[in-house]
């Protein structure tokens, strides 16, 4: 749309025959009541879909739309947070107590598509309130759907998938919808604030009508803003008003006769503003007293400035920015629209006020050439109703635009830099910072191009838009510190070109001699700024606005996004939203200029035109430019509340051009966003009938579902419905349109017996592909009964889950109480036309007895039954005098159960139902104790396994309003049922420990982990004095297979510490099962192998309570199973004395050579230890050399292995029986020199053993025993100088005796002595490698420091 004509051409008389003062009386006789409250804010933006209607008081909805409760956003404010868009949280969904005490209808998934032609589960047992683990609380889930009933994907009736948000809308979508319809709540980073009180304030000091004042033009509407604390706007009749951030107007700022006020400043201690005007005139205002300025800086004619006498800004010429500098409140700086930027000191000498005026940058403009005006000349018109400043002729401007102007403020933390009073400039071209202080100078210049040249070119665009914004020095946490602490930031300017973002750090440097400022609150005169840039990057868009958040954090506003960077390690991007900045600008058309506009468009003029030309030069296509009409045109109503144009006069004009579609189009957005609800009917038959004709069944769906009832035609709209199988829609026409709370019912019906008999077609003739669609579609509509039914009882309206008015409620539940318990069938609609509402699967057949409740019982009982669990809630039923009561509803269901037309499963869930119930409403449902008796024999006597645990809770319901007589008859029944939980609850009260026992162990859903925390608090409860009874016993004993199956280490723990004689029986069970006895015995004696509890934080002791069999048996065990844990078993367990003999034959038996010597050495029978590593060296020796003449075969390398294996072990515990410097009985020397003796006889005979028989497959073992020779060596030099033994003289004692030892041995070796140079020499090559090794190592040490010496 072109820009608002001038007042003379608004006002067209043509075609409107009524006199002036009628017309007159249109504009001005409507009074501020009668308006109504207007607002320029077109959203509210919450993260999520806004509800179609909102409850409770004004509060209240404040509190839904900002997702906090009021008092908190208050307490936010009043800290000064609400100005920052960033939230660092995620923004939650509200609570249920936090926004709307209402009950909300639970909502039930979908039925799940199944092959099977019997009817399909609907409720998932999570959701279902007959299940045993299902939610008990009253409160429902909230609806996050509208249907509650998620739809296939392309199923024209799922409501939930329809937006509410405008395609407009300033803010991209903070819910998503999901290609299947389901909602997906994201993170919404930005948090939006209304200031609609603010707006309204302003309104009231309006001296005109608000509408006449809108129309003839002058009307106040906001023209600036600065926030800082407080809220200062200001106007465009010259006044600032002045509010807290609750929009509590503090004070209003206004000088008699002054123009808009176009720029705006706060002081940092929200203690002055200083106003721009649009003549030029600056004024200062103390907030503490504002009846008059206390400065002012006037304007100068021209002749004032070129004469040189003196600076500031030229008549006429409007303020564009204004600022603090400093601490000072009296110290400005400003620019104006022709590039002139002054500093402004606004002192007094002798009471009189003497400003000196210094100018930053820019030219003066020129004079323009005389000429005379020209008849049309809008210089001419002199009609005009608002203030403007005479202009008969405008100066020519010498300098470019400044952009933005900013001074630095002052931070929480002084900096050197604050003494300078810094302001930074920005025009198209050039960045300019200037000091004001010791001497005014300008410190930093950058162009934006190196060509300074390059704007003449347009290779800069001069109409570029920059930004500017600084951060000043604070503290903050030093991160980079590993002592943390505190650390101050350097003062930091972002300023920005176009899309191009920069960051600017500035710091004072001091010549060497100077130490600190000469004066405080002077810089010194030798002092230098330095500038660095650190970062730079190119947003998305061209950049609008730029905010810091933190030191580190910019925001950046573009036209269609807001960015988030962090310019630490590098600038990267952190946030991206969707946001439309032109959104913020409210259109504010008048009344005949809309109506010219739309003339002008739909003229043959505009046909002709080249404003719309296609790219080929075909013609002119003018479609872009009706659609953009529609929407102007609403916006423009909905201002001046006449939207009457909109539907008749625009209307017209599309329909006639026979474009209608587009009208319909662009007017859809705004039904669907709640924005517009009251359309006349003929403009609703043509949305309905075109989205019908393309197809959108969805959005003629949601359309219906979003109007005001009285803007439908029923018909239409229940033919459509009915069509087209949009049940959620025809609901709402039934029950909001005709207040009809039965149809529905009648309707969904209808679809429940069409699934019925398809069913039945199913199982007669066999499933087909079409069969099952047909019933699959047809079962997901005719689910909608039951969330209608359970909405509508509980006061509701459906399927929006908005409370419905206490009358209308009363007369919905009263009408389908009595449709639904109704015992015969009924004619609906009641009249003349109505039908009877038939039940029955075949056409003709015998109606029953309360045909329409029976009927949603067989559908699907479970379903229903939840229904009526969530209707029986409502305080409606409170009275017995409605006709219809909780109790009726029992004996109803009781009723048509002893009919036994219900199926074993139904009639179960009708039996719970009633249990569950009784208790909950024990003042209005009082039943005979026979009739209770009965469903309670009954829930037990049902032998469904799956319906056990929903059985059992329905059961533990009933008990507790009822006590039955025949107890011990019904203990029977409860444990052929499995009621294991009753039982428990009995047998606890009546203290019969033992048959509690029993009903634990016999429970095979109770965890094993929770069942043996049961079993020992039921033990120690039966325990007297200690003791345990024998029946208790008894019963542990008999069930002890079970408990060893379940888990043994918790078994052998339990019997343990409850029954410790009873380890004997539990291993005899385990008898055969060398694993498992292991497990068991290994849990008591060695707790740290075994696996920890899951409350154990420091392992076990091992048990005193395994006798000496006990520990026999489990060194067995590990003899045969795991020999290499002897040894820590026996250190953790540390055996008496005589545990420790009577494990010597078991070791010796099972060749454990390390444990054995580790006992020996452990009585402190250390020559007995030396002679037995002797023996077992010659011993294994003769094994291998018998294995290796024998040939055994397949099994030989098997058999070598095992004996290698086992003479590491006993060489590993040879080595520390040598190395224990506590042994006193044999010298150090003996036992290193009998050991190496034996070690290497056995390498001797191993090896004449492969040269005799050539059996290479021994060269591994050989070199894995000669291993073992030259770890005693190594473990020999290491500790030899501890020990005070000679190496030379040990090696040749070793020599000599070894020969000696040789020649009297059975069978001599020929080879000692080569045998002794292979391991002296394998040894002296080990040696050398290490010192190579570390000789290399050194090298690469001394290296490296030296470069680190040379760093330094």
């Amino acid at each position: 749309m072109s820009a608002s004509p001038s007042l003379g051409d608004e006002f067209d008389t043509e075609g409107d025959e009524r006199d002036y003062t009628t017309r007159l009386g249109d504009i001005l006789g409507h009074s501020d009541e009668e308006q109504g409250s207007e607002s320029d804010e077109d959203f509210v933006y919450d993260g999520k879909d806004a509800e179609l209607e909102l409850s409770g008081d004004y509060r209240e909805q404040l509190s839904e739309v900002l997702e906090q409760r009021l008092d908190e956003l208050d307490e936010i404010e009043d800290r000064e947070h609400v100005g920052h868009l960033l939230s660092a949280e995620e923004i939650k969904p509200p609570q249920n107590d936090e926004v709307d005490k209402t009950t909300v209808v639970e909502q039930a998934p979908s039925p799940i598509p199944t092959r099977s032609i019997g009817r399909p589960s609907f409720l998932h047992p999570n959701v279902s309130r007959l299940r045993s683990f299902a939610s008990r609380t009253t409160s429902v889930s909230s609806p996050s759907s509208v249907t509650g009933l998620p739809q296939e994907e392309g199923t024209p009736s799922h409501l939930s998938a329809v937006s509410r948000t405008s395609s407009t809308s300033n803010i991209h979508e903070g819910y998503d919808i999901h290609p299947e319809g389901k909602g997906i709540q994201e993170r919404i980073p930005f948090r939006w604030s209304t200031m609609k009180g603010i707006l309204e304030q302003v309104r009231a000091f309006s001296a005109a009508p608000q509408k006449a004042a809108t129309v003839l033009g002058n009307a106040e509407t906001p023209t600036v803003m600065a926030a800082n604390g407080l809220i200062c706007i200001g106007t465009s009749l010259g006044k600032i008003y002045v509010f807290d951030f609750k929009q509590n107007l503090r004070t209003v700022c206004a000088v008699k006769d002054a123009l808009a006020v176009t720029a705006i400043a706060l002081t940092q201690d929200r203690t002055f503003v200083a106003a721009g005007y649009q003549d030029g005139q600056i004024h200062l205002f103390n907030l503490s007293d504002t009846s008059k300025p206390v400065r002012s800086v006037p304007t100068l004619p021209r002749a004032a400035v070129v004469s040189g006498r003196r600076e500031g800004h030229l008549h006429g010429s409007r303020i564009t920015h204004i600022g603090f500098v400093g601490p000072r409140h009296t110290a400005i700086v400003s620019a104006d629209e022709y590039g002139m930027a002054f500093y402004h000191s606004l002192g007094k000498v002798l009471f009189v006020e003497a400003t000196d005026v210094l100018r930053l940058l820019g030219k003066y403009p020129e004079e323009p050439q005389a000429r005379t005006p020209t008849v049309g000349d809008p210089e001419r018109s002199s009609v005009s109703t608002a203030k403007s400043p005479r202009r008969h002729s405008r100066w020519i401007r010498q300098s470019p635009h400044i952009l933005s102007m900013v001074s630095l403020p002052l931070g929480s933390v002084p900096n050197p830099t604050d003494a300078y009073n810094i302001t930074a400039i920005i025009t198209p071209i050039k960045l300019v910072i200037v000091a004001l202080k010791p001497s005014p100078k300008t410190w930093f210049r950058k162009r934006r191009a190196e060509d300074r040249y390059a704007a003449l070119v347009n290779e800069i665009h001069l109409d570029t838009s920059a930004c500017l914004s600084w951060y000043p020095s604070i503290s903050v946490k030093n991160e980079d510190s590993p002592e943390g602490g505190m650390r101050n930031t350097i003062p930091t300017l972002l300023y920005t070109w176009g899309s191009s973002a920069m960051v600017l750090t500035i710091r004072e440097e001091l010549a060497p001699h100077h130490v600190k400022s000469q004066k405080r609150g002077m810089p010194h005169e030798d002092a230098k700024l330095l500038f660095e840039e650190v970062g730079s990057w190119t947003a998305g868009d061209e950049i609008r606005a730029v905010q810091w958040l933190t030191p580190f954090q910019a925001l950046l506003v573009m036209d269609f996004s807001i960015e988030v960077w962090d310019i630490r390690d590098g600038c990267k991007l952190i946030e991206r939203v969707s946001f439309s900045i032109s959104t913020l600008a409210s259109v504010t058309l008048r009344l005949n200029e809309r109506k010219a506009s739309v003339r002008h468009a739909f003229s043959p003029e505009r046909l002709t035109d080249s404003t719309h030309r296609t790219a080929d030069n075909r013609g002119v296509d003018l479609t872009s430019l009706f659609e953009g009409l529609v929407p102007t045109c609403i916006y423009a109503s909905i201002a001046l509340e006449n939207l009457d144009f909109v539907y008749e006069d625009l209307f017209d004009y599309y329909q006639e051009a026979g474009i209608e579609r587009i009208f319909l189009t662009a007017l859809t957005p705004f039904l669907l966003d709640g924005v517009l609800t009251l359309i006349p009917p003929w403009i609703t038959q043509h949305l309905i009938s075109m989205y019908e004709e393309k197809g959108d069944l969805s959005t003629a769906e949601a359309l219906i579902w979003h109007l005001d009832p009285l803007s439908l035609d029923v018909n239409q709209a229940i033919q459509l419905c009915r069509d087209r199988g949009l049940w959620d829609a025809l609901i709402y026409v039934y029950i909001r349109a005709l207040k009809d709370y039965v149809g529905p019912v009648v309707e969904l019906i209808s679809l429940v017996r069409r699934v019925q008999k398809l069913r039945q077609t199913a199982g007669a003739t066999g499933i087909t592909p079409a069969l099952e669609s047909a019933i699959e579609k047809d079962t997901i509509n005719a689910y909608k009964v039951f969330p209608y039914i359970a909405a509508t009882l509980s006061g509701l309206i459906y399927p929006s889950q908005v409370p419905l008015s206490v009358e209308e409620g009363s007369t919905a539940k009263a009408d389908l109480y009595g449709f639904l318990t109704d015992g015969r069938s009924r004619i609906w609609p009641t009249g003349p036309t109505g039908k009877l509402v038939l039940t029955t699967d075949e056409e003709g057949g015998t109606e029953p007895t309360y045909p329409y409740l029976r009927l949603l019982l067989r559908f699907d009982p479970e379903s229903m039954l939840h229904t009526l669990d969530i209707a029986l809630e409502d305080s409606y039923l409170n009275d017995d005098n409605q006709g219809v009561g909780r109790l009726i509803i029992m004996k109803i269901l009781l009723e048509m159960l002893n009919t036994g037309d219900f199926p074993p499963s139904d009639a179960t869930l009708i039996r719970i139902f009633v249990a569950r119930n009784v208790p909950k409403y024990p003042q209005y449902i009082k039943m005979p104790p026979s009739l209770l008796h009965s469903v309670l024999v009954e829930l037990a006597s049902d032998k469904d396994v799956e319906t056990r645990e929903d059985r059992q809770l329905a059961a533990e319901y009933l008990l507790s309003a009822y006590k039955p007589r025949e107890g011990d008859d019904l203990v029977s029944l409860f444990e052929s049922a499995g009621f294991y939980r009753i039982l428990r609850s009995r047998f606890r009260a009546e203290r019969q420990w033992s048959s509690l026992l029993e009903a634990y162990l016999q429970d095979l859903d109770i965890p094993s982990a929770e069942l043996f925390v049961h079993l020992d608090e039921v033990v120690v409860s039966s325990s007297k004095k200690g003791i345990i009874p024998r029946d208790v016993i008894l019963v542990v004993m008999d069930s002890l297979p079970r408990l060893l199956a379940i888990n043994l280490n918790k078994t052998a723990l339990f019997i343990d510490k409850r029954m410790p004689d009873q380890h004997p029986r539990a291993l005899e069970l385990l008898e055969g099962d060398d694993e498992r006895q292991l497990v068991y015995l290994r849990t008591l004696l060695e707790p740290s192998k075994a696996l920890p509890g899951p409350y154990e934080v420091e392992p076990r002791p091992a048990s005193q309570h395994i006798d000496q069999d006990g520990q026999r048996l489990f060194f067995e065990l590990m003899c045969r199973t795991e020999p290499d844990g002897l040894v820590e078993a026996l250190s953790v367990m540390k055996p008496s004395t005589t545990s420790l003999k009577i494990l010597l034959p078991i070791f010796k038996q099972n060749l454990a050579h390390d444990a054995l010597i580790f006992l020996l050495s452990d009585l402190g029978n250390i020559s007995d230890a030396l002679d037995y590593i002797e023996k077992a060296c010659r011993t294994e020796a003769s094994r291998i050399t018998n294995i290796v003449e024998n040939r055994v075969g397949v099994d030989q390398e098997h058999n070598i292995a095992s004996i290698v294996d086992r003479i590491k072990r006993m060489s590993q515990r040879s080595i520390a029986l040598c190395k224990d410097t506590k042994i006193s009985t044999i010298s150090a020397d003996e036992r290193w020199l009998r050991l190496l003796q034996a070690q290497i006889l056995l390498v001797q005979g191993v090896v004449d053993a492969a040269s005799l028989s050539g059996a290479e497959s021994l060269e591994d073992s050989i070199e894995e025993l000669r291993s073992l020779v030259h770890q005693s060596f190594d473990a020999l030099l290491l500790h030899s100088s501890t020990q005070g033994i000679s190496f030379p003289q040990l090696f040749r004692d070793l020599v000599t005796s070894t020969t000696e030892a040789n020649k009297y041995s059975e069978e001599p070796s020929t080879e000692l002595y080569t045998e002794f140079r292979t391991i002296l020499t394998g040894m002296l090559d080990t040696y050398r490698y290490d010192g190579e090794l570390l000789t290399t190592t050194a090298a690469l040490v001394n290296r490296d420091v030296n470069a680190a010496f040379e760093g330094w």
